[in-house]
């Protein structure tokens, strides 16, 4: 006789192992966050070629750099978040959400988004005030380009957004999701801009930019086994704090007939906005019919003051059609 451990083994010499445990899938995405961990670091940088080129959307100047700070903390009711990366430098970004399980979820963000075009650019032009460059009297007398050259100290030609957004998302019952949020973004810096008074006196500015667009929208949605009907609102407000550009002319001081003028002007994006209200539904109805319909109604408005035909004073001033673009 065989003793009882050899018997079953005689008996089931295919039988597969029992699994030890449930299966578990431990690989991680090379993308994933790494939750409760943060990154302090030096950075010592050297570039041989256009640094503007190298860094254009991002600052990489040498110092200490806190960023990839990651926090979670989660439960069965309510999880929390927040990152942060590089802080206190150009280009930080900070993110934060709370949500409550199956009831709500708030949402924060605030990136800054720089833009570097050139750290070689030159010009003769100085601010005079909003949307408004002068240049030398003494230059504009001379009439000649190479009067600017000894007066038009380097420096670096630079733009940012910064974009603030708070949104909700909340289900106060199982049939009704309501849905909101708004976004700021404030565009300010200088953008390499043409300004020009023929083929023959064309020139290149540093174009004093700052706007600010706001946007909010707002909607509710209602739904059961046989209908669903949706309403929202949105709005937009873009406000162009400097819409107007006036620049002089390089190769002439007053205004004449025949030279042109003293200086140059155009319009720049006018300040505007748009808001609409919309609504949309279906019911189900027997015998495999449903009826589907949707319905908005948005308004725009671009109101701003139309320049005169001309900024020439010696030149005949015509009659506008309007005073405003209405």
């Amino acid at each position: 006789a065989l003793p009882a451990f050899a018997q079953t083994t005689a008996q089931t010499p295919n039988a597969p192992a029992a699994p030890a445990g449930p299966l578990t899938d431990d690989s991680k995405s090379l993308f994933s966050p790494s939750w409760n961990s943060l990154q302090i670091l030096g950075r010592l940088s050297s570039v041989s070629g256009d640094p503007a080129r190298w860094q254009r959307y991002q600052g990489l100047r040498d110092g200490l750099l806190f960023t990839a700070a990651r926090t979670e903390r989660a439960t069965a009711d309510y999880n929390v978040s927040a990152a942060a990366d590089n802080v206190g430098w150009r280009g930080q970004r900070f993110v934060g959400n709370y949500e409550r399980i199956g009831l709500f979820k708030l949402s924060g963000l605030w990136d800054q988004i720089p833009q570097f075009y050139s750290v070689d650019t030159r010009t003769p032009f100085t601010s005079g005030g909003e949307g408004v460059l002068l240049l030398d009297d003494a230059a504009q007398r001379a009439a000649h380009h190479n009067a600017y050259l000894p007066i038009s100290p380097q420096f670096d030609l630079r733009e940012r957004r910064d974009i603030g957004t708070v949104r909700l998302d909340a289900t106060p019952t199982v049939a009704l999701d309501v849905h909101g949020g708004f976004t700021t973004t404030r565009h300010s810096g200088e953008l390499p801009w043409g300004a020009d008074f023929g083929f023959s006196n064309d020139n290149e500015v540093a174009l004093p930019y700052k706007s600010r667009t706001n946007d909010f929208d707002l909607g509710a949605e209602w739904t059961n086994q046989r209908a669903m009907l949706r309403a929202g609102y949105t709005g937009s407000w873009f406000n162009n704090q400097d819409d107007t550009l006036t620049w002089d002319n390089p190769l002439v001081l007053t205004d004449t007939a025949t030279a042109g003028p003293g200086r140059g002007r155009t319009a720049l994006w006018p300040t505007n906005s748009l808001q609409m209200l919309s609504t949309a539904g279906y019911a189900k109805f027997a015998h495999r019919t449903q009826v589907t319909g949707s319905l908005a109604y948005g308004w725009w408005n671009n109101n701003e003051t139309l320049l005169p035909f001309t900024i020439n004073s010696a030149l005949p001033q015509l009659t506008l059609p309007r005073a405003t673009a209405e």
